[in-house]
C-alpha cells in the first residue's frame, strides 16, 4: 500500500497567478566518491517589483537516515538552514524520500530569471537531491487563478495507486494540473487520472513532472496516481509522488501571427500582428539552421491591433553553419506572465 502523505500547502484565489518550476537533474553530495557541494538552477519568469505576493522553495531528498543528515542550504547566495527537518518522509527501499519546504519571499529575488540552490554537506552519509522547485505567487490585472499547491512524499509500490481529489475556489476559466514525481526505472510506467481523462508518465528513471493545460476541470478535480504493474521487476520499485498543482485559470492573451516572411538582402523580414488581448511581456526572434541558432532579436511587443516589420541581419547565407538546402527556421517566441508560446515558419534564401 501507499507509504506517505500530501499535505495542501496553500490554496486561493488570486488576481495573477500561481507557477511551480522545477529543477530535476539529480544531485549527489557526501558519501563515497561524492562532492560536498552540490549545486542547481531554477530559470523562473521575472516578476517586477512589487508584484511578487509569495515564493515556497522544496526540495525532495533521498537518505539513508535523516537523522545523520549534516547540510547548509542557501538561495542565491542567502542561508536558509543550517538543519535537516523534513516535513514529510517516506521510507523506501533504498532510504527515505524526504520533503522539506521553506518560505523564502522575504529573500526572493523576483526581478532575476535564475536562481541558485547550494547544499553543501559535512557529514559521511550520502544525499541524494532528486528535484527543487519554486512555488511563486505574482499579482496581475490581466490574470485571475484559482490554486491549489501539496508537497510531500507519497511511495506507490507498482500494482498500487493513490486518490486525491481536489476542491478549488470557482473561476470560471481553463484548467491545468503540474504532478512532480521520482521514477524508479525507465521500465516504470504511470497513469494518471484527472477527472476520468488519462494520461502517461514514463520512460525515464529520476524525477519527471506531467504539465497539462487547457482543460475543462471545474472547481471539483479528483487526481488518481496509478503505478502500473510491471512485466518485470525493477528495484527500487517505489515511485514517489512529489508535487501537485491544481488551478483554474483565467487570462487576457496575446496571439502572434505572422503576416508576411522574405529572405533580402542577407536579412530576414517578416512583418507580424498581434491579433489577441494583451500586450506580450517580451517578444523574440530566432533564425536557426539545422537545429541551431545562426541569428536572433529582441524586439518591442506589440500592442493587440498593432502590425509591424521586423528584420534580423543573417551572417554570409553561404559561410559556415549552413545547411546544403540553406532552408532556414524561423522561430517567433512571446512571453506572457509564465507561459510562453512560439510560432515557427520555413524560409528558403533566394539562389539556395
Amino acid at each position: 500500500m501507499p507509504i506517505g502523505d500530501m499535505p495542501l500547502y496553500r490554496k486561493g484565489l488570486i488576481r495573477g497567478e500561481a507557477v511551480l518550476t522545477t529543477a530535476l537533474t539529480p544531485v549527489d553530495i557526501c558519501g563515497l566518491g561524492n562532492p560536498k557541494v552540490g549545486r542547481l538552477i531554477l530559470d523562473t519568469p521575472s516578476i517586477p517589483r512589487g508584484q511578487l505576493v509569495a515564493a515556497y522553495l522544496e526540495l525532495a531528498v533521498v537518505t539513508s537516515d535523516p537523522r545523520l543528515a549534516r547540510w547548509k542550504l542557501w538561495l542565491d547566495g542567502f542561508a536558509l538552514t543550517r538543519e535537516f527537518k523534513p516535513q514529510v518522509s517516506a521510507e523506501l527501499d533504498g532510504g527515505v524520500f524526504s520533503k522539506i519546504m521553506f518560505d523564502v519571499t522575504p529573500v526572493y529575488r523576483s526581478e532575476d530569471d535564475k536562481h541558485h540552490v547550494t547544499i553543501t554537506c559535512s557529514g559521511t552519509e550520502p544525499m541524494s537531491v532528486k528535484h527543487v522547485g519554486l512555488v511563486l505567487l505574482r499579482r496581475a490585472e490581466e490574470a485571475e487563478q484559482s490554486y491549489a499547491y501539496m508537497s510531500g512524499a507519497y511511495a506507490i509500490p507498482p500494482g498500487d495507486m493513490v486518490e486525491i481529489p481536489v476542491e478549488l475556489e470557482e473561476l470560471d476559466g481553463k484548467g491545468w494540473v503540474h504532478i512532480v514525481g521520482v521514477m524508479p526505472s525507465k521500465q516504470a510506467a504511470i497513469r494518471v487520472e484527472v477527472n476520468g481523462s488519462s494520461y502517461t508518465m514514463g520512460g525515464v528513471a529520476g524525477a519527471d513532472e506531467l504539465v497539462l493545460r487547457d482543460l475543462d476541470l471545474g472547481p471539483h478535480v479528483n487526481i488518481r496516481v496509478i503505478h502500473e504493474k510491471p512485466g518485470t521487476p525493477y528495484y527500487p520499485k517505489h515511485f514517489v509522488l512529489s508535487s501537485i498543482m491544481v488551478g483554474l485559470e483565467r487570462c487576457l492573451e496575446p496571439r502572434i501571427t505572422v503576416e508576411e516572411a522574405a529572405v533580402l538582402g542577407g536579412e530576414v523580414h517578416v512583418k507580424l500582428s498581434n491579433n489577441g488581448a494583451s500586450t506580450p511581456d517580451s517578444m523574440l526572434i530566432i533564425v536557426m539552421n539545422s537545429g541551431v541558432p545562426v541569428a536572433r532579436v529582441q524586439v518591442d511587443p506589440l500592442k493587440p491591433g498593432e502590425e509591424e516589420e521586423f528584420s534580423v541581419p543573417l551572417p554570409s547565407i553561404r559561410g559556415k553553419g549552413f545547411s546544403e538546402a540553406q532552408r532556414l527556421r524561423v522561430r517567433i517566441v512571446y512571453r506572457k506572465l509564465s507561459r510562453t508560446r512560439f510560432t515557427d515558419f520555413y524560409l528558403t534564401p533566394p539562389g539556395s
